[in-house]
């Protein structure tokens, strides 16, 4: 049980009680200066006559009537610890009569531990001459346990001598049973704060960090709660403290943020997305004087964002080169062609119209035959490139063989690849995948290599399926512009899409392209 005096006392208080310590002082004080007038007080001996006696008696009834006008139990005793009244509060706390109590010392009333501890707190308020203040617990007459803010204060005489003590107990249950729910609120509420898996933390309306700083905010952010305690929060960047005084400022006018996503920075410099969801602190007078704030890290929604997007654009630029690709080749090739097939079928109908002769009209349509069919080899070159009618028919190493085959013309082909796998087929996707790294990389080598020979590997290694296409050509820079211009970052997204890698190397007379894709549930 804490002692102090009245300024330990105005200390522990909460300020809430400010008034009703002040009104219970003020009692107290009024119950010592009216008994300390000299009416009521007993004479210094017991000895007297009749009309002492009478004095005594009206004294005491004086005494219990001043009391009785207390609501909370009080009492008053002598020096030597006898009681001289007590009211009726106090006898109902107590579960005793007045009389049973009067000229009694608390050792005849209470169990003995309890009474010297009152006896101790009696002599120390006579000897300091002041009053003091006790916080304790004591148990009722029915055995419940009750609360009490006591105080205690010195009886003097007419000439200002020591002649007791008064007291007054007022019941502080209900307030210490809402303070003991209040601490295992804060206790249960600070173990969540801690706990929490994402960062929480308290910020004034100036923004420097208040009160909370938790653990998921340090491993988020990088800073310890001691480096930002009561500092400007660090991770909001210069260029965005114009953007932080504005959240600022809808704060002061109660709008909080909720799920705003901002981009700030970590201790180490890092770029960092998170969403803020925060809410308003107030003072004891509902004023608002900052926020606490909770984040959710974005940074992997973000970049998968912004991934998507240039994948997207990148998506779409393909598919426009791969139009511009087939137009090209339509004007060129089959557009000629068709030309010269028109041209053709216009020999056979002037020879027949002119009456040539039949050597001559046949000359005429064995032209326009063979115009008619090349024609149909480019269409089926085309078709090729679109999707070659042996990749669906046969797998991937029969479409392997034939797009090397294509490429003879300008150099040695050679496909390398174990029986068994070249008879393995493989889920579409996955085989239209790598068959277009396979021509993208064997475009660039007829494009831009000047390579004599070209090499298709294909094996199955690890429950991965690897493809390698390698040329002795003139090589290139891949990390150069350049060289990320040669469809690079196409191939490396395809193999990307199906959970593979690729890479390139690449010095004069070898260049190897290779890329690595997980078979999976793929084949």
């Amino acid at each position: 049980m804490s002692v102090g005096s009245e300024d330990k006392m105005k200390k522990r208080l909460p300020r809430g009680r400010d008034a009703e310590l002040r009104a219970l002082r003020l009692r107290v004080k009024e119950l010592e200066q009216a008994l300390g007038r000299g009416r009521g007080l007993p004479p210094a001996s017991g000895r007297g006559g009749s009309q002492s006696r009478e004095a005594l008696r009206e004294s005491r009834r004086w005494q219990a009537a001043m009391l009785n006008t207390i609501r909370d139990p009080a009492w008053l005793k002598d020096l030597q610890g006898r009681f001289l009244a007590v009211n009726e509060a106090w006898c109902r706390f107590c579960g005793l009569e007045a009389h049973e109590a009067v000229g009694k010392t608390e050792f005849r009333l209470f169990p003995r531990g309890l009474a010297q501890k009152d006896r101790q707190e009696d002599l120390q308020t006579t000897r300091l001459r002041k009053q003091l203040w006790f916080e304790e617990a004591r148990e009722d007459r029915d055995g419940r346990v009750r609360w009490f803010e006591t105080f205690k204060g010195p009886l003097c005489d007419a000439q200002g001598a020591v002649v007791g003590t008064v007291g007054i107990a007022h019941e502080i249950t209900d307030r210490k049973k809402a303070e003991e729910t209040l601490e295992k609120t804060s206790d249960l509420l600070r173990g969540i704060i801690e706990a929490a898996p994402t960062p929480i933390f308290g910020l004034d309306l100036d923004g420097n960090v208040l009160a909370v700083w938790n653990p998921a905010a340090e491993r988020l952010l990088g800073w310890s709660s001691q480096e930002v305690m009561g500092k400007f929060l660090p991770s909001v960047p210069p260029e965005k403290h114009e953007e932080f005084r504005r959240f600022r400022q809808q704060a002061r006018g109660g709008k909080f943020l909720m799920g705003v996503e901002v981009r700030r920075q970590k201790r180490d410099g890092t770029p960092i997305d998170y969403g803020i969801y925060a809410s308003a602190l107030h003072d004891t007078r509902g004023r608002i004087i900052g926020h606490v704030a909770v984040l959710v890290d974005v940074t992997e929604r973000k970049r998968a964002e912004e991934a998507l997007q240039a994948a997207h654009r990148e998506s779409m630029n393909a598919t426009e080169t791969e139009r511009r690709r087939l137009a090209r080749e339509l004007h060129d090739s089959v557009g000629q062609e068709l030309i010269a097939l028109q041209l053709a079928i216009h020999a056979v109908a002037n020879a027949s119209s002119e009456g040539k002769s039949s050597t001559e009209q046949a000359g005429a349509l064995s032209a326009a035959a063979e115009s008619y069919g090349r024609l149909i080899q480019e269409v089926r070159n085309i078709c090729q490139g679109l999707y070659p009618p042996a990749l669906e028919a046969m797998g991937l190493a029969s479409a392997l063989m034939q797009l090397g085959k294509s490429c003879e013309q300008s150099l040695r082909f050679k496909l390398v690849c174990p029986s068994a796998l070249a008879k393995r087929r493989f889920e579409a996707g996955l085989e239209i995948a790598l068959f277009r790294i396979a021509q993208e990389a064997a475009n660039n080598v007829l494009r831009h290599g000047k390579a004599s020979k070209m090499e298709f590997r294909l094996e199955l290694r690890d429950e991965h399926i690897c493809l390698a296409v390698l040329d002795d050509g003139r090589g290139f820079d891949p990390a150069s512009r350049a060289g990320q211009g040669l469809g690079l970052t196409t191939m490396r997204d395809r193999a990307q899409t199906l959970g593979g890698t690729l890479e390139v190397t690449s010095r004069p007379g070898r260049t190897r392209v290779a890329v690595r894709v997980p078979v999976g549930d793929h084949g």
